[in-house]
């Protein structure tokens, strides 16, 4: 195990997690997805949100999941808001097998994105979230 602990995800295709652009957009994504979820915590205050494909949709609880927007899926320098599309069209286009859609397999993780639902008050009790895997869409 401890060996795989800077090797790529299963799924990443070429280049670990943390390499270039995948350190920085980690980073980002942390102050990013915090802010929004506190936003959105606002806004949905009965609402759930959840990191498990598998069980949703449950009521109206909130998907969190990853989007992979690298390469040629990405849209170009400063196209944020186009690859937030393309990842919830690509999400929308594969609603009946999410398992399928997945592009990263990992049963080991640090969830960063449970972090930032357990810091924003997503998390009802526990922090069981944090080690639970996300759904990763690749456009």
């Amino acid at each position: 195990m401890a060996a795989k602990l800077t090797t790529q995800r299963n799924g990443d295709n070429g280049r670990p997690w943390f390499a270039g652009a995948g350190a920085t957009v980690t980073t980002i994504s942390l102050a990013v997805v915090t802010y929004v979820l506190a936003d959105l915590r606002t806004w949905l205050p009965a609402t759930r949100a959840t990191l498990d494909w598998n069980a949703w949709p449950h009521r109206d609880d909130l998907l969190i999941f990853e989007a992979f927007v690298s390469g040629t899926n990405h849209a170009g320098p400063g196209e944020h808001d186009l690859d937030a599309l393309n990842a919830a069209r690509a999400f929308r286009a594969n609603l009946g097998d999410l398992d399928v859609a997945n592009a990263v397999s990992e049963a080991h993780v640090l969830s960063l994105a449970g972090a930032c639902m357990a810091r924003t008050g997503w998390v009802e009790k526990g922090f069981g979230v944090l080690a639970q895997p996300c759904l990763v869409i690749r456009p």
